[in-house]
């Protein structure tokens, strides 16, 4: 019997990646969405779902699961049945759980400096000034260099695996998943270049031309949903 899945999508958040795994287990799953406030917080309908009121929440068969790494995690130790994302071996397997803590641990929280050092720049006009030279110190300082460390870790990670362009093994796997997520917001936010990313480049367009991905773009779509 299948499970019934339901993803609960909150727009512009990082769940994204969730309806693209779905997708490439070939999983039926419902969508249920949520738009942010003009204070761009998450609804208090989310809060009915989970307490943290965040996203991605995905709905197991009533088990709530939370927690992007974790929720990749799952979905593949419990639905790939095909071996579509698994691991090939321990070593892999090994490398593929590190990716996963480390997507959203190390790398994120510089984004994360970047995206409130940007909304400090949007205070109050007359402020303005003041604030555009501390967030400016935070970003030199802090948020770019270890934006750029990152990136290149994950462009020699990916050099390192060989030609197939893709993070770990021989096939998409769960880090190919959840590193998707901070390199499509670095292209987005220009701090990629192909001098000094090209394998990352390479790697962002061969996951964009996949079909599962282009179907979870539809779905987004759809749904009136749009990206971080």
């Amino acid at each position: 019997m299948s499970p019934k899945i339901v993803l609960h999508y909150l727009d512009q958040s990082r769940a994204d990646r969730i309806i693209w795994l779905l997708e490439e287990l070939g999983l039926d799953y419902e969508l249920k969405t949520y738009k942010r406030g003009r204070d761009m917080v998450s609804p208090p309908e989310l809060k009915r779902v989970h307490p943290l009121g965040k996203s991605p929440v995905l709905e197991v068969d009533g088990k709530k699961l939370i927690e992007s790494g974790y929720i990749v995690d799952y979905v593949i130790r419990h639905f790939d049945n095909n071996k579509v994302l698994a691991a090939d071996n321990e070593e892999d397997a090994e490398k593929i759980s590190l990716a996963l803590h480390h997507a959203e641990g190390s790398i994120m929280t510089p984004f994360i400096v970047a995206l409130i050092t940007t909304k400090i720049r949007e205070g109050p006009f007359l402020a303005r000034p003041l604030l555009n030279i501390v967030a400016g110190r935070v970003e030199s300082s802090y948020a770019v260099p270890n934006i750029n460390l990152q990136l290149d870790y994950l462009e020699q990670l990916l050099k390192d695996n060989g030609s197939n362009g893709l993070f770990v093994g021989e096939h998409l796997t769960g880090a190919d998943i959840i590193y998707m997520f901070p390199l499509r917001i670095a292209k987005e936010r220009n701090f990629l270049s192909i001098q000094r990313h090209p394998n990352i480049l390479k790697y962002l367009e061969t996951i964009q031309a996949r079909d599962a991905y282009k179907r979870a773009e539809t779905r987004e779509r759809e749904a009136g949903m749009s990206k971080i």
